[in-house]
């Protein structure tokens, strides 16, 4: 057999462009599937690994949303899965909560009923994981799931992704917040309502961040991160700051905790006290300030005060 002589070295070989912006974007979306495949490994702290399975997928979705202008149907599909993901452990994240919901009421005469609720949930939350574990062991189906999807996105080319585009994407999730405050601000406002905006509002941070995360890359080049700098300097002028939307939606999500709990009593009455401890807790919650204006998320009337878009 003869032997195989090695191909010959092009010298001429025109070296790869730099990532661009939009590459960038996938690169940090395929890092949030890695994330939910790691924790999803994971075999010790498993409630804790739920909860950081369930904080990548978010953070997925609020960046896929961001990338709205490639309009294919795999952008759409790997979204609903990674959706599904999430609702899979949902049960479990809302036992865990409400175990760690009843121990952070630990105080006063009720003390010692708080304490022995939290025992109940806590053994409650092991049932729930030790069942699901049985359906699905290690979770396997589930990361299968996340796989899929990054093989998917591997084959999807985000470098055309503009960036006139992802700030109109923005705009776009800036007019959606509008939209779910002003109707969990209404008076005949229901719960869903009030979680719909806490969503968006998470949503929007996220999205915040993973273009923050880009512009603090030493490794990234420096026109995606011109890019991405210019996108904040002008999403600057209708959104609120990155510390408003935190500190709202860290107020909303405590008042959900609180909201489930006290369902999850009334619901379960086998539960220890539970009769008593959900007179503890408070019906109703004051409603935060708003962070929008009615204007926000629509296209400015003048240009904007920032340099202008590079459209590549």
């Amino acid at each position: 057999m003869p032997a195989v002589r090695p191909a010959p070295t092009c010298v001429n070989a025109i070296p790869a462009p730099p990532p661009t912006l939009g590459t960038l974007l996938g690169r940090w979306l395929q890092a949030q599937l890695d994330i939910i495949e790691q924790q999803l490994r994971r075999r010790t702290h498993r409630h804790g690994a739920i909860h950081e399975t369930r904080k990548a997928a978010r953070r997925f979705r609020a960046g896929l949303e961001l990338c709205a202008a490639l309009n294919d149907d795999a952008v759409a599909a790997a979204g609903r899965r990674v959706r599904r993901i999430g609702r899979k452990l949902s049960p479990l994240r809302d036992a865990h909560v409400a175990a760690e919901t009843a121990a952070a009421q630990r105080k006063g005469p009720l003390a010692a009923r708080w304490r022995e609720l939290q025992q109940a949930l806590r053994r409650r939350r092991d049932t729930l994981l030790h069942q699901a574990l049985q359906a699905d062991p290690a979770f396997r189906r589930l990361r299968r799931q996340a796989q899929r999807v990054r093989t998917e996105l591997d084959a999807l080319d985000f470098a055309p992704l503009e960036p006139k585009q992802l700030l109109q994407a923005l705009r776009d999730s800036a007019a959606r917040l509008q939209r779910a405050q002003r109707a969990a601000q209404a008076a005949s406002a229901t719960v869903e309502q009030r979680h719909r905006w806490r969503r968006r509002l998470r949503r929007l941070r996220q999205q915040l961040d993973c273009l923050q995360q880009i512009t603090a890359d030493e490794q990234a080049p420096a026109a995606a991160r011109q890019d991405a700098t210019l996108i904040l300097t002008q999403a600057a002028e209708f959104l609120p700051a990155a510390e408003r939307l935190n500190a709202l939606t860290d107020e909303l999500g405590g008042q959900q905790d609180s909201a489930n709990l006290r369902r999850l009593l009334r619901r379960e009455p086998a539960l220890p006290h539970g009769d008593e401890l959900c007179r503890s807790l408070p019906r109703k919650h004051p409603l935060p300030q708003a962070v929008l204006p009615h204007t926000a998320g629509r296209r400015p009337k003048s240009p904007p005060r920032a340099p202008a878009l590079p459209s590549g």
